[in-house]
């Protein structure tokens, strides 16, 4: 079931939004392969830093986590990520319409349905 999952949800729109969450939090973003490492191991079974993967997406889908939480596992993760990833000690504070505004885009990148061509 996981595999049918992973291949259906396009995890690129998470991506270009953690850039945005860089751009806001005035860092670097990581390079792609690390955001989508990242994602992977967030949403679903991969392994990072020897940590096995957290499968957030299917505890969503057995709805064992809300879709918040879900995104607030996400946002915090590439928050503290990105600090690490640029040398950063001082944790930056958003305003809350920024905060709401960045975790809007993220339930959209996570959530909209898109159209596929066949």
């Amino acid at each position: 079931m996981i595999g049918k999952i992973e291949s259906a949800l396009d995890i690129t729109p998470v991506i270009a939004w953690h850039i945005e969450l860089a751009e806001v939090m005035g860092v670097e973003p990581l390079p792609d392969g690390q955001a989508r490492r990242l994602i992977m191991h967030l949403l679903f079974e991969e392994t990072c830093a020897e940590v096995a993967g957290k499968e957030g997406w299917a505890c969503y889908v057995e709805q064992l986590l809300t879709a918040s939480e879900l995104k607030l596992l996400l946002f915090f993760h590439f928050y503290t990520r990105l600090l690490a990833h640029n040398g950063v000690r001082q944790y930056p504070v958003f305003q809350q319409d920024v905060e709401s505004d960045l975790l809007d885009k993220l339930d959209q990148a996570l959530f909209s349905k898109r159209i596929t061509a066949h």
